[in-house]
């Protein structure tokens, strides 16, 4: 079986951008596939015919990142007729199972409504073949040992069992709702925060912001390492901005009052990323932001914090717990690289005694002390590094 059936759900219900979204969703699996592969479109599903069946894994994990896809699954595909759907069913796919199973089920979806036999008849018809070749075993349509789907479709059927699908993301294709920039730290909560950006169809890059001598090139390598993970879910290179905060850091905790630093960072770096997304012509900034998990996200001080720009800011995980922020992260393959042992800017500058409830004129009004901050946060820019990452390099553009 050199045949991958992917199936997709949302998508489906896009009415007359249908179209649009699938062929997104196209372009993205032939980018992630063995090269000699053939993507091609067919109604309500994609086909993927691989040249080589030892390619099958390779493409198996790929399409499993691929974001749009609801399921995919191997499959024989035979021409359309109740002869060839029989042989297919008896030999090629029920032998090694019915060796353990004492029953199965049958489901046949007939979308070539020109074929002589409907999905009832078709069902009756193999599976009375399959009983008479394996007496031993039963048919249960609601509690069988494994299934057997069929699909007859016009150039073509496919038979495939439970035994093969695999699940997909789901979502949307990326690229498909526009571009947004990741404000990305080295912790569990913001590549989560991208990752299901992502997943909502945006194609997403990142800004870190470094804060050397008070944070070492580790740092760096760590938050470098979380985009080559993002990247394999993009399908594509994740290109990664990072400018030095530590003037702007050194500026704020020189001349405000103690309790309000955190907050200033993080409307520097709001401007400052904002700024970025503008230059660059993204569309919006998605942060990892938590409702009320530490000090700085109560609100109160996230509106002090939105404040500081106009851009449009996403926070994908406002309404998830810690548990569940590092249970997705395990799933997608951040956690082990988030949680080694460099600290990010912020961590090196944080306040005996935060402000959790900040008044935005009392936040404003520590702001206005830090005179030199516009020349800074323009400074941070313009020196910035910037970088492309793809899941096997990373190389400085």
């Amino acid at each position: 079986m050199n045949t991958l059936l992917v199936k997709y759900s949302e998508i489906a219900l896009k009415g007359r951008n249908r179209r649009f979204f699938e062929d997104r969703l196209v372009h993205t699996i032939q980018a992630v596939v063995p090269e000699d592969a053939t993507v091609k479109k067919e109604r309500g599903r994609i086909r993927v015919t691989l040249a080589d069946a030892g390619d099958m894994r390779q493409a198996e994990e790929a399409l499993s990142r691929v974001f749009g896809v609801h399921s995919f699954s191997k499959a024989v595909v035979v021409e359309s007729s109740i002869e060839a759907i029989t042989d297919a069913a008896l030999d090629k796919l029920v032998g090694a199972e019915l060796h353990e199973a004492a029953s199965f089920a049958l489901e046949t979806r007939r979308s070539d409504k020109g074929f002589e036999y409907t999905s009832k008849q078709i069902n009756e018809i193999v599976g009375k073949a399959i009983q008479e070749a394996h007496p031993g075993v039963s048919v249960d349509l609601n509690d069988s040992d494994f299934t057997i789907f069929i699909e007859v479709r016009e150039k073509g059927t496919y038979l495939y069992t439970d035994k093969d699908l695999q699940s997909g993301p789901g979502g949307l294709p990326v690229g498909m709702s526009g571009t947004g920039l990741a404000l990305l730290s080295g912790g569990i909560d913001s590549p989560v925060a991208t990752w299901l950006a992502m997943k909502r169809g945006l194609s997403m890059d990142a800004v870190y912001f470094h804060s050397a001598p008070y944070t070492g090139e580790k740092a760096k390598e760590k938050v470098l390492d979380l985009a080559r993970v993002l990247a394999r879910w993009k399908g594509e290179a994740m290109r990664v901005y990072v400018p030095s905060l530590a003037l702007v850091q050194k500026e704020i905790s020189e001349n405000a009052p103690e309790g309000y630093w955190t907050i200033l960072f993080r409307r520097s770096m709001q401007r400052i990323a904002e700024r970025i997304a503008r230059q660059k012509k993204y569309g919006l900034l998605v942060t990892g932001d938590s409702l009320a998990q530490v000090a700085s996200q109560t609100p109160e001080n996230l509106t002090a914090v939105n404040a500081g720009s106009t851009i449009l800011t996403i926070r994908p995980l406002i309404g998830y717990d810690k548990v569940e922020t590092v249970a997705r992260s395990q799933h997608i393959g951040t956690y082990a690289i988030s949680t080694r042992p460099f600290e990010d800017c912020c961590s090196v500058f944080t306040p005996s005694n935060p402000k959790t409830k900040a008044r935005l004129v009392d936040v404003e009004k520590a702001e206005s002390r830090c005179r030199s901050l516009e020349k800074l946060e323009n400074q941070a820019i313009e020196e910035m590094q910037v970088f492309e990452v793809t899941p096997g390099k990373i190389q400085t553009v």
